[in-house]
């Protein structure tokens, strides 16, 4: 594997070395029978070793060189041309290089995608004709150039792959993790100078396995079939899917075509390795993806599962994660190992509560991230992640994540089906006439249909606008039917603690022994009633959504100053979710409240822009009057960096229309100081409303004729 010279053949010399040591993990799973490092002669010419793979006889070479950039076709020459030997023996070519080689890269993968040398030369783009002369001029045959045909077959035969150093190391590692017990890093340095020990001799699996195993601590991970981890991996699946089950909706689920269309996504055998379930919040993405879970583990799949809800700041790897599923390793690894190649599926539900949107427990994704580097080396385990599409599209990880179409590909779950709905509803007993189309299309919602579901009958009979309604509703319900079991119990003094604690650590569970100082039995009938949500030793509620709820009741009920508590509280990113429930709830039940504290945490320079945005994306979903606007406008025309986002809520219909009072528009368009920066909202309105969108008269009708022309123009 070489001898260093300085830092950059050093660095080169570690590449050459991580690549050796991913192909020999080839040899070591059987799917390969020998190596030879630096053959002599002919045999080793242009090349660092020989692999004698399934598919035939690999020549390698590896080149780590940042400085050059992306290989040229003429920088690749050389290579090309000391390989020709190889090519001509029918021997397949491998060129890795750490920047690519882009040129060279689509030339070949044209030459494979072709029957014929007819085919390719109709196949390649116009610039690429002289490239491909350039390239045959790098072949001879007894010192003749060699004829298109063969210059065409050579080309079939090299493979050019670009990975970046640290993608490699860590593409190793997850390998030798799977492989063995120890420190990946260890085993590499130990196979690199056994390697070199043995340079020019052909050299087995066998042989490289016995060596390793002979160094302090490395032993094989021997988990195909094993029982013990087997059971422990399933114990995973049974808590996964007993939390999801005993939160179904009373009168039962509406039929849905996701679940089947979902399983033949992860049985394709063409399928990509990562299927994300997506959707707004309350779904009941959980249900659908616990459907599939348990028909593939009927099936004899091995399979894993994990909610991130009940990750906390201590989870930052693979193997944290295991140890949060009560794993002695890694789901990946054990996963991987267990299964030997056939099919597996490990699922991470609740992806959402450790996105940067959300704001929950952020830093844990690090955990997920390890997770699936593991897997890029074990396609046969499918991954299953759950996660919501406004946390998708705001989080930079999660959309890159699903950007990747090759190994992931994107699963939307929709709404309920109205007549869906009402059949359930009438199944129950409950009039969906009765009901009005507000709250039917409420229920199209499963986690709200779900809440629903749990009402008395006199209750279902009521109509509802919103969840927070619903949850007003089911609290007062559930309590008044506990309190009448358990006469003491302490309903506020249980919530407000778990509340409490769930703010100040920042996470959707707490230990159960924060509720020592509560009788046992109080706490047994919370979760026997589905309120509270055991798992292992930690508690918390049964949605995401309820504790929002319940944190902003209390907050608001204790007549809490937001304002203070956001500026005080460092305004991590987990406050952004109780930052929206309240002032949701705020908006519900005292408007007033609610547009004073609005205006006050937007013109205060105490609070974090992130927050601030929050703020903004809250006002964006309301149906908003001319006092709304009253108590942003101040806002809108500042100095702050807040303001033009203040200002883009005029873009929006209704709140283009709150605004559209006592000549405002007459105003600002009618102002130096104003004219510039409220001209971009009218013409965003413009686009979307071909029909004047101010009453107000003639002078507005002016501009109007000048946003029609502006729009045109843009369009």
């Amino acid at each position: 594997m070489g001898l260093a010279g300085g830092a950059a053949d050093k660095a080169g010399n570690r590449y050459e070395d991580w690549w050796t040591a991913l192909r020999v993990a080839e040899l070591l799973r059987g799917r390969a029978t020998g190596i030879r490092l630096e053959p002599p002669g002919p045999a080793g010419a242009g090349i660092e070793f020989e692999l004698e793979a399934d598919d035939g006889t690999w020549c390698e070479q590896v080149k780590d060189v940042p400085s050059k950039g992306p290989w040229t076709l003429s920088a690749a020459g050389k290579i090309l041309e000391a390989v020709t030997g190889h090519l001509a023996g029918g021997k397949k070519v491998r060129l890795v290089l750490s920047t690519g080689a882009p040129e060279l890269h689509d030339l070949s993968k044209r030459a494979r995608g072709a029957d014929t040398l007819a085919e390719f030369e109709g196949m390649i783009t116009k610039a690429q004709i002289p490239q491909f002369v350039q390239v045959l001029e790098n072949w001879s045959d007894n010192g003749m150039p060699v004829d298109r045909e063969v210059g065409w077959r050579y080309l079939q035969a090299v493979h050019v792959e670009h990975i970046p150093p640290e993608a490699l190391r860590r593409l190793v590692v997850s390998e030798y993790e799977l492989l063995f017990v120890g420190d990946p890093e260890v085993i590499v340095r130990q196979l690199s100078g056994y390697l070199d020990e043995h340079l020019h001799q052909r050299l087995t699996g066998s042989q490289i396995r016995s060596h390793l195993l002979t160094v302090p601590g490395v032993r094989p991970r021997l988990l195909a079939g094993d029982t013990g981890t087997l059971t422990a991996l399933a114990g995973t699946v049974e808590r996964f899917v007993r939390r999801v089950r005993r939160d179904k909706p009373a009168f039962g689920m509406a039929a849905r075509p996701h679940v089947e269309q979902l399983y033949e996504r992860l049985v394709a055998e063409d399928g990509p390795q990562m299927v994300v379930c997506e959707g707004s919040a309350g779904l009941g993405k959980s249900a659908v993806v616990t459907d599939v879970l348990v028909r593939l583990t009927e099936q004899g799949w091995p399979a894993a599962a994990v909610r991130m809800d009940g990750a906390d700041a201590s989870v930052q790897t693979a193997k944290d994660l295991g140890v949060r599923m009560t794993l002695p390793d890694s789901p990946a690894v054990l996963l991987a190992g267990v299964a030997d190649e056939a099919p597996a599926l490990l699922v991470i539900d609740q992806l959402d509560a450790v996105s940067t949107y959300n704001g929950r427990m952020s830093d844990a994704y690090e955990a997920v991230e390890d997770v699936l580097a593991q897997l890029v080396v074990a396609p046969n385990v499918k991954v299953l992640l759950v996660a919501r599409t406004i946390d998708i599209d705001n989080d930079r990880r999660l959309s890159d994540l699903v950007a990747d179409r090759v190994r992931t590909v994107r699963f939307p779950l929709s709404v309920l089906d109205v007549e869906q709905v009402r059949a359930v509803l009438s199944a129950s007993g409950t009039d969906p006439d009765g009901l009005g189309p507000v709250t039917l299309e409420l229920l199209r919602t499963p986690l709200h249909l779900s809440v629903f579901s749990r009402l008395s009958s006199s209750a279902r009979a009521a109509s509802y606008r919103t969840l927070q309604e619903l949850y007003a509703r089911y609290t007062d319900e559930r309590r008044e039917e506990i309190e009448r079991q358990v006469a003491a119990l302490d309903w506020r003094g249980i919530t407000g603690t778990l509340c409490a604690s769930m703010s100040e650590r920042e996470t959707l569970q707490a230990p159960m022994a924060l509720l020592d100082g509560f009788a046992r039995q109080h706490i047994k009938v919370l979760e026997s009633h589905g309120v509270l949500v055991r798992d292992g030793e930690q508690i918390g509620f049964f949605h995401e959504t309820y504790f929002d709820f319940l944190f902003a009741r209390s907050f608001i009920s204790a007549g809490e100053d937001i304002h203070e508590f956001l500026a005080n509280s460092g305004q991590y990113l987990f406050r952004r979710a109780q930052t929206r429930q309240i002032l949701e709830h705020l908006a519900g039940t005292d408007p007033e409240r609610f547009r004073a504290t609005v205006g006050r945490l937007l013109g205060s320079d105490r609070i974090r822009p992130h927050l601030h945005d929050v703020i903004i994306a809250v006002l964006g979903q309301f149906d908003a009057a001319l006092p709304d606007w009253k108590a942003v406008e101040p806002v809108a025309w500042g100095q702050t960096p807040v303001a033009g986002k203040v200002r883009g809520l005029l873009a929006l219909p209704q709140w283009f229309d709150a605004a559209d009072h006592d000549q405002r528009w007459e105003r600002w368009l009618g102002t130096p100081r104003t004219a510039d920066a409220a001209f971009p909202e009218l013409l965003a309105v413009a686009r979307h409303r071909p029909e004047p969108c101010c009453g107000a008269g003639t002078t507005v009708c002016g501009h109007h004729a000048t946003v029609g022309t502006a729009a045109s123009a843009a369009d």
